[in-house]
């Protein structure tokens, strides 16, 4: 049987390959030598590039829908913000600036939740 020589990277590759794969150091050679005349090796890399198109179209659309959550999130603390200052200043102007018979008067509220409604 004849003896090849190959730098320590590639013998531990090798070994690393036949013991993963319970093979002979020949039938690992025979099998990427086959690979490397093959057409498979362009095929599979077609094959991966589609597949990591798809996944950054589908990180792309994660990205865009996480925006617009942050963005609704955003509308929806200053939605209530504002209804929290209108009912604020509802308060004080029914104690501080407005005469007696306004204050008292229950039709204020229904009125200033129109606009908030």
């Amino acid at each position: 049987m004849p003896v090849i020589s190959v730098n320590k990277e590639v013998y531990e590759y090798l070994r690393k390959l036949k013991e993963e794969f319970g093979l002979n150091y020949s039938d690992i050679i025979m099998i990427l030598i086959k690979l490397l005349n093959s057409n498979e090796i362009p095929s599979l890399l077609e094959q991966q590039n589609k597949l990591l198109e798809k996944q950054n179209k589908l990180l792309e659309d994660m990205c865009n829908l996480l925006k617009e959550l942050k963005s609704l999130m955003l509308s929806k603390t200053v939605l209530e913000r504002t209804q929290q200052t209108q009912q604020e200043s509802v308060e004080i102007s029914k104690e501080v600036y407005l005469p007696s018979f306004v204050r008292n008067n229950p039709w204020l509220e229904v009125l200033a939740k129109r606009g908030i409604e």
